[in-house]
């Protein structure tokens, strides 16, 4: 009777797979199952061109998210993690979290990710998923890689297929490690540190004290506390079945990172460690008629300001918001703005060259040739639009990575960083003046641009290629790098140093004894003659 009650909530395509066998029987098609379940609507603005990429090659997807893919596909069945978003977007004191010290947010981040996945655990969307028989097999898993860790006991529920993991928060620490990629704080700033090569001695303490605490946080605090989730969750054969998360995370086939060089820096990467920043950027679509009006009428140029789906203007300080109404009262009259503002109500004193709107398609309004300049907080994908299309930015960082972005963008030569805490008209206004003003900014912007588009294939093509590399292969165990399996001391040769260390004891030791010894003969012979 209670099979009967799972089989009865199961999707219809679920169903349909079932009968062929679990995704056999259609035609160059697998039975995919995508947890994307952070809490932050701009994640799944960058994941779900990957769904409706995966769906159009004719896979069955079964998402959980907090948001169901529009407009609906056949082959999709969206499971709907319910309140997710309203659980995140609580009354947040932004001006509180920029007074976070770097060493705080990296437990902040840590809790924040564990938070949310116990969140999502106790949602009707997930319990739909432990409806499903324990006997049904997905050919792959795609899992979000921070954030999602304590939802990898389906992996041993669905018969341990190959795993994918996804990260639209560019490439933090704990995702090198779990593939063993290079991760050396000598050369590579930590992510949540605003560190430019060359580091100075100084930078290199910071970045290795960094290194250590995330080490602490992550392997100590952090995984300890999903497994204890997992456990609690999932009932049964299944949580004893099921594999530590720290294990699951290393027998990850490939982790799609949004990263690229040109704005990451060089670094090493294994082959299972694949940059695809850029996925969600689109060709640029018309404009609704009254925005393209109000662009096109801005004769000196345009500015756009956001602070991306996570962060709402219309929460900001007064003195930050009145430090921005009066830098754009002061503009040429020329120049125009258009604010994304949350509220039916528009911010006090609002002058006449400005639009405030709830909702902008941001990126098609930076491939408007007269956007000129974008106030951002320098968020991932803000910072890769704006990138994408060649316009500067006068970067507000808030949170977490946005300080790392904005430090990588002012290194580069196409932004200006203002500061929070102590924003006024006089530096946003000196700052918009400059970018706009100065063509050397929009020139270091295009040639940036030239390189960040330029790639053997579009980054999502690379992305659905290694999903389905891994899909054709059931795995991709040759990508693996065997730094993944070594222990730490191992991979810094410590214990080779040890031995070495060792010998030349051994001999400095054999050598002194000899010494001592045939010292001891002379000096007897001596004696002996005398």
């Amino acid at each position: 009777m209670a099979a009967g009650r799972s089989l009865a909530r199961w999707p219809l395509a679920a169903l349909l797979l079932a009968a062929c066998g679990g995704g056999g029987g259609w035609a160059s098609a697998s039975n995919v199952l995508m947890i994307l379940t952070t809490p932050t609507p701009s994640h799944h603005i960058w994941s779900s061109p990957l769904v409706e990429a995966l769906a159009a090659r004719g896979h069955n997807l079964t998402v959980l998210s907090p948001t169901p893919l529009k407009p609906p596909r056949a082959n999709v069945t969206d499971i709907v993690i319910e309140g997710s978003l309203e659980y995140t977007d609580a009354d947040t004191d932004y001006h509180a979290l920029t007074q976070i010290s770097t060493l705080e947010w990296i437990r902040t981040t840590m809790e924040w990710y564990a938070n949310s996945c116990n969140y999502s655990l106790s949602t009707k969307g997930v319990r739909q998923l432990f409806d499903y028989p324990d006997d049904f097999r997905f050919d792959l898993i795609v899992i979000e890689g921070s954030g999602g860790e304590c939802l990898l006991g389906f992996v041993e529920k669905f018969g341990r297929p190959p795993v994918v993991a996804i990260n639209g928060f560019g490439n933090p620490q704990w995702l090198n490690w779990n593939v063993g990629n290079p991760d050396h704080p000598a050369y590579v700033s930590h992510s949540q540190l605003t560190l430019r090569w060359p580091f100075s001695f100084t930078d290199k303490l910071k970045n290795v004290l960094m290194y250590l605490a995330t080490l602490y946080h992550y392997y100590v605090e952090f995984l300890p506390a999903n497994d204890r989730m997992l456990h609690t969750y999932f009932a049964g054969a299944v949580a004893s079945r099921a594999a530590p998360v720290a294990e699951t995370l290393a027998n990850v086939s490939v982790v799609l990172v949004n990263a690229h060089h040109s704005l990451d820096g060089a670094r090493p990467f294994v082959p299972a460690l694949v940059p695809i920043a850029g996925i969600h950027i689109k060709q640029p679509k018309p404009l609704p008629k009254d925005l393209q009006q109000f662009l096109d009428g801005a004769p000196e140029g345009a500015v756009y300001f956001s602070l991306g789906s996570l962060v709402r203007s219309d929460r900001l300080g007064a003195q930050q918001r009145d430090a921005l109404v009066g830098a754009f009262a002061a503009l040429p009259r020329g120049v125009r703005v258009l604010w994304k503002w949350e509220s039916d109500a528009p911010p006090p004193g609002l002058p006449p060259n400005v639009r405030v709107g709830k909702w902008l398609p941001q990126s098609d309004i930076l491939a408007h040739p007269n956007v000129r300049a974008f106030i951002s907080h320098a968020g991932m994908l803000s910072s890769h639009e704006s990138t994408w299309r060649g316009v500067p930015i006068v970067a507000i960082p808030l949170i977490v990575d946005q300080y790392l972005n904005a430090a990588r963008l002012q290194g580069l030569g196409v932004a200006e960083k203002l500061d929070y805490a102590t924003l006024s008209k006089e530096s946003v206004l000196a700052a918009l003046t400059k970018v706009l003003g100065d063509p050397s900014y929009r020139e270091r912007m295009r040639e940036l641009s030239a390189v960040f588009r330029e790639r053997p294939r579009p980054p999502l093509e690379t992305a659905v290629f290694w999903i389905e590399h891994v899909l054709r292969h059931r795995g991709a165990p040759r990508m693996r790098a065997p730094t993944a399996d070594m222990a730490w001391y191992e991979l810094m040769l410590l214990d080779v140093a040890a031995f070495v260390l060792l010998v030349v004891a051994a001999v400095v030791a054999v050598i002194v004894l000899c010494a001592r010894g045939v010292r001891r003969k002379i000096g007897g012979g001596k004696k002996k003659t005398e």
